[in-house]
C-alpha cells in the first residue's frame, strides 16, 4: 500500500453484493464419469464437466465465472478418459 499525496482524489461507494448461487444436476466422479442417480455407479461413455456438474465445494455454482478451472480441469479429465489416455 501506498499513501496517495497527489490530487485529485476519487471515492466510489461500494455496496454488498450476492453471487448467484444454483444447483446442479449431474453427479461425477474424478474421472469426469457421470453417476447413476439409483446407484453411484458410472454410466459408461457419459463425462461432464463445467457448470452442469456443481463444483469444488459442493452441489452448488457460484457464478460469475468461478467455474472455469473446473470446467478446464473435468472437461480435459473427460477428454482423456473418452479418449482412453487414462492420464
Amino acid at each position: 500500500m501506498v499513501t496517495c499525496r497527489t490530487p485529485p482524489f476519487y471515492g466510489v461507494a461500494l455496496q454488498p453484493t450476492m453471487m448467484p448461487v444454483t444447483g446442479y444436476g449431474l453427479r461425477i466422479d474424478a474421472d469426469a464419469r457421470v453417476l447413476r442417480e439409483a446407484d453411484d455407479r458410472p454410466i459408461p461413455g457419459l463425462y461432464a464437466a463445467g457448470e452442469v456438474v456443481g463444483n469444488v465445494v459442493g452441489p452448488s455454482i457460484f457464478s460469475g465465472g468461478a467455474m472455469v478451472a473446473g470446467a478446464v480441469i473435468f472437461g480435459r479429465r473427460a477428454g482423456e478418459m473418452a479418449a482412453g489416455q487414462r492420464a
